[in-house]
C-alpha cells in the first residue's frame, strides 16, 4: 500500500486480497504450489515476490531460476501501468537522465510519481 497509494486501497491479509482504489479485489496467494516454470506462466501476487533481491555484490554464481523480478502477474501490472498501449503511452512523461554524466532524456512513467522520484 505504501508503494502505491494511488492505486491501491487496502491489502488483507487473512482475506488474501489486495483491494484497489476502484474496488477491485485481486487474490494475492492462489495456494497453488507451482514450479518455476508453472510461476512463470501463471503467477499470483505472492509468486512474483517469492524470490528476495540480493544486497551488495554477488560473491557467487546465482543458483539456476533465480531471477528476483522475472515473475510478474501481468494482470497486476496492466491494473497498475495500463492495459494498452495507448494507456502506458499516456503515463510517460521525459526526464532528465544523469544530467551530470549522461544527459539525455528518457521517457519514465508518472505512475505513482516515479519519474518525480528519478
Amino acid at each position: 500500500m505504501s508503494a502505491y497509494p494511488n492505486h491501491i486501497s487496502s491489502v488483507s491479509i487473512e482475506k488474501n486480497e489486495v483491494i484497489w482504489n476502484d474496488n477491485e479485489h485481486m487474490i494475492i496467494d492462489d495456494k497453488i504450489q507451482k514450479s518455476f516454470t508453472e510461476k512463470l506462466n501463471n503467477p499470483d501476487l505472492e509468486d512474483q515476490l517469492y524470490m528476495i533481491y540480493s544486497k551488495g555484490d554477488l560473491l557467487i554464481k546465482p543458483p539456476k531460476n533465480y531471477d528476483p523480478g522475472r515473475i510478474r502477474n501481468e494482470k497486476f501490472f496492466k491494473k497498475m501501468y495500463g492495459d494498452s498501449y495507448e494507456s502506458v503511452l499516456s503515463n510517460l512523461v521525459y526526464i532528465k537522465w544523469l544530467p551530470n554524466t549522461i544527459n539525455q532524456n528518457v521517457l519514465i512513467s508518472s505512475v505513482n510519481g516515479i519519474d518525480k522520484k528519478l
